[in-house]
């Protein structure tokens, strides 16, 4: 199943849609989203744009980001992220964070002008970034980490791009 959320509606609102019908698309048309809040991504949810540079998702220099986040004893997992640019979180927030998740996978993404790491990587397992355009942000492009909870495995990074980041392209 799949909903589309135009410009102006609530992306938090349509994952959770999905989430509760038991996950699905969420497909962002062309243009500019401003949320005004955190976008919390959900297991066997996929947010999908048209294109990069084309669908884009703009913090607005805020303390917002997309998070997709589980727990030691909630791992979640089956979602990815397509096709879009995801930019311009403030100096306290990466612009992607991914922590406790499996099974998962970011394709075709930009990510952009973050105050500090463009995307973060935590205590993951079997996800695959590919062809994704880290540039701009004041910390390092993609910094993958585990904690002594849990180790990091069986993951690919394929042909992705990293410029003019503050720290690293890769860490």
């Amino acid at each position: 199943s799949s909903v589309t959320v135009l410009l102006g509606d609530d992306i938090q609102k349509a994952i959770d849609r999905m989430n509760a019908e038991g996950g699905g698309v969420v497909q962002l048309v062309e243009g500019t989203y401003k949320p005004s809040t955190d976008i919390n991504l959900k297991s066997d949810v996929s947010l999908v744009g048209i294109g990069q540079d084309i669908t884009i998702i703009d913090f607005q220099n805020t303390a917002f980001q997309v998070r997709a986040v589980g727990t030691l004893a909630s791992i979640m997992d089956n979602f990815s992220i397509k096709n879009l640019t995801i930019k311009d979180s403030d100096a306290t927030k990466q612009v992607l964070y991914i922590q406790f998740a499996d099974l998962w996978s970011v394709e075709d993404v930009t990510i952009k002008d973050g105050g500090t790491t463009g995307m973060i990587v935590g205590d993951a397992r079997k996800f695959t970034i590919s062809r994704c355009t880290l540039s701009s942000n004041g910390g390092s492009g993609l910094f993958i980490s585990a904690t002594n909870s849990r180790s990091i495995q069986h993951f690919q990074i394929i042909s992705c791009f990293s410029s003019s980041n503050g720290i690293n392209g890769f860490r």
